[in-house]
């Protein structure tokens, strides 16, 4: 007897209708609009280079040699920078921001990068990276912490 004959003739949980009632076509849809929900985060969570500069306060060459020199991290879409806001507290970098963005491995998605920083951690006190930095902590233990990203 298969796993789905064994469903239909002893579950009691609503396995068995759950599985009749899949379809590949669905769960494409369905991981489609995912994609598209977790885009539109990312996009409406970041900056362009322009308007970063326009928080900063810096020209926008500045906010360049910034990321060249891993003091802000940046992703791109459709080949344009983009940065995460998180970055910043008011019009001001995120204390420690660099020792962050080095530590930052190659493959991290920014939807993972923002989602670490913003989730209170029991090794910052219950307090978010964001918090822990911005309350003059260690960076370096985010930095360690975020390091091991990419092995997620």
């Amino acid at each position: 007897m298969g796993e789905v004959q064994f469903f239909h003739a002893h579950d009691d949980t609503g396995v068995a209708a759950v599985i009749d009632n899949w379809s590949g076509e669905q769960l494409r849809q369905a991981q489609a609009r995912s994609a598209v929900r977790a885009l539109a985060d990312t996009l409406s969570g970041s900056m362009s280079i322009k308007e970063a500069a326009t928080l900063l306060d810096i020209d926008p060459s500045g906010v360049s040699r910034r990321i060249a020199r891993k003091r802000l991290w940046a992703f791109r879409i459709n080949g344009s920078p983009r940065i995460p806001r998180w970055q910043f507290l008011g019009s001001k970098l995120l204390p420690g921001l660099n020792v962050i963005v080095s530590a930052i491995p190659r493959d991290t998605t920014p939807a993972s990068m923002e989602a670490f920083m913003k989730t209170p951690q029991p090794d910052f006190g219950d307090h978010t990276p964001i918090e822990h930095l911005a309350a003059g902590g260690d960076p370096t233990l985010i930095a360690d912490f975020v390091s091991d990203l990419g092995r997620w």
